[in-house]
């Protein structure tokens, strides 16, 4: 309990750490800009429910059973919400995909400013992911090449793509937009957690999950693109 405690306290410090390095170092693309979509809102809601409907059927431990099974669900799931998006007209083009070499470098220190401090203090066997769980380097990378379409880029596509569109159309305020998806991202994450952990732990693990919105979401508002969001999020699933 105090060990949790602690690492969390230090996922605290170093949200903090990484905000802060967003905030100084990333420039603001001035020449792109994040959309504004009121009808975003629907393929939002249906990307959000479709994993929720899945993972409570029993597709789930169907799915399990089977060779690549999740590999198949996975990219089942992103191609069931580009699909969502053509029907509401959702043009994708209009986010924007591009990823700059310096900001592939800002990636990269984000990532090191994530996981290295925490190897040094307490060792690579408690991050929640990483090649430790893994009896070789083919299946963890197949477990990589696995969460590519999700949640990587079907969850920036959802969260920082989506839903900050829509709240755009509504909100002036970026601060107040990236905590709204920021707290929603976190809060939906909560159920992966009461099957494992205590209460008490499983809202320290929600915490965890808002700020590591509010950090993409910052991530997103200064380069206006969902690739730098995408390769952050798959780094820190996978490292």
């Amino acid at each position: 309990m105090c060990r949790s405690v602690l690492i969390y306290s230090y996922v605290i410090y170093l949200s903090v750490l990484s905000i802060l390095f967003i905030s100084i170092f990333v420039k603001k693309d001035t020449n792109k800009i994040v959309p504004i979509m009121k009808n975003a809102l629907i393929p939002y809601l249906v990307g959000e429910l479709m994993v929720d409907i899945a993972g409570a059927s029993p597709l789930i431990r169907i799915l399990g059973e089977i060779k690549y099974g999740f590999l198949y669900l996975n990219y089942s799931y992103l191609v069931l919400l580009i699909v969502v998006c053509f029907i509401f007209k959702i043009r994708l083009n209009k986010f924007s995909w591009k990823i700059t070499y310096k900001q592939f470098i800002y990636v990269l220190i984000l990532c090191g400013l994530w996981v290295i401090p925490q190897i040094v203090l307490f060792g690579g066997n408690h991050l929640a992911y990483n090649i430790y769980r893994y009896d070789s380097i083919h299946s963890y990378l197949i477990d990589i090449i696995l969460q590519i379409p999700h949640p990587a880029i079907y969850e920036e596509l959802v969260y920082r793509g989506l839903l900050i569109s829509t709240l755009k159309a509504y909100i002036k305020n970026e601060s107040i937009i990236n905590i709204i998806q920021a707290f929603i991202f976190g809060v939906v994450h909560y159920t992966n957690y009461t099957s494992q952990l205590s209460i008490w732990m499983a809202c320290l693990a929600t915490g965890g999950q808002i700020l590591t919105g509010f950090i993409l979401g910052k991530l997103y508002f200064k380069t206006k693109s969902l690739t730098p969001c995408i390769i952050l999020h798959l780094l820190r699933d996978t490292i």
